[in-house]
């Protein structure tokens, strides 16, 4: 049976619309009798998941819904794939999502960095403590301290709640070329270790929090030794993978550090038997 799909995807403001929008019409459901494609339930769309790379709950695709969360890179590859089996049409709308995507987490630092306001007392209050008692005149200096005091504390929490999320590097996967799929850029058999026989690892990992254009950093060590750095830039020439390859890949331990923002990111692997020492461990 047909699916529905539309070949361009419609223009969003963020995830959030995006993906009502491919629930409301049923983006990738069987064309019923009649050419009518009902809309995507919650556990319609966890069934077509399931049989894709990376399964997604109801609780995240309510939430998904309902704008409280944003999905991971992985899982909007595999949205791409329940969307439609054709890798032209898929391509379109896997770069349409990662573009959503993008619009949401920027939505979501620019609102982290909105400062709450102040509220002043009304004129009635001012009025009445000007009024007081002449006996109560004495304690204005320690009251006037305490209001000092109070808007030092909540002009702190307004600065640490204006800060900008960090910036992160999650998801960091290792896998085989043979397991690595070349339609929706993800690992389908992450490993942490290998066989002495490879000769080509792919690595993919979502950056959080990162403005389009920012560099980041990625170091290669075997045995806590470094022997490869490399940099690029979170733009749309950033593919959202990887890889590493040799004619044959020395035994031993491997790590790859990844920085960005000041920020230090690592994950390790083996390839081989032999053991040895790891210099670098997650942070």
């Amino acid at each position: 049976m047909a699916s529905h799909t539309h070949h361009i995807p419609p223009a969003a403001r963020d995830f959030r619309e995006l993906f009502q929008y491919i629930c409301d019409h049923g983006i990738g459901r069987p064309v019923g009798q009649g050419g009518v494609t009902e809309a995507w339930t919650d556990d319609a769309l966890e069934a077509a998941f399931a049989e894709t790379a990376t399964p997604v709950d109801r609780r995240s695709i309510q939430s998904w819904r309902s704008g409280a969360s944003v999905p991971r890179l992985d899982k909007v590859r595999s949205l791409a794939e329940v969307i439609t089996s054709k890798s032209d049409e898929r391509a379109n709308w896997l770069k349409a999502l990662i573009e959503a995507r993008r619009n949401s987490l920027e939505a979501r630092k620019s609102s982290a960095g909105t400062t709450a306001s102040l509220e002043t007392p009304p004129e009635n209050e001012t009025l009445a403590a000007d009024a007081a008692a002449p006996a109560s005149r004495h304690r204005k200096p320690v009251v006037v301290g305490f209001l000092l005091l109070g808007l030092a504390v909540i002009g702190s929490l307004v600065l640490l709640n204006s800060k900008s999320p960090e910036a992160q590097v999650v998801n960091i996967e290792f896998c085989s070329e043979e397991t690595f799929s070349t339609e929706t850029y993800a690992c389908l058999e992450p490993a942490d270790s290998f066989s002495e026989d490879v000769t080509t690892l792919m690595v993919t990992f979502d950056l959080v929090n990162v403005p389009e254009g920012m560099s980041f950093e990625r170091i290669w060590y075997r045995e806590g030794l470094e022997f490869l750095r490399k940099s690029s830039f979170n733009d749309e020439a950033w593919p959202g993978y990887t890889f590493l390859k040799f004619d044959k890949f020395p035994e031993g331990n491997y790590t790859l550090r990844i920085i960005v923002d000041g920020q230090s990111f690592t994950k390790s692997f083996k390839v081989g038997d032999q053991t040895g020492y790891l210099a670098y461990q997650s942070d």
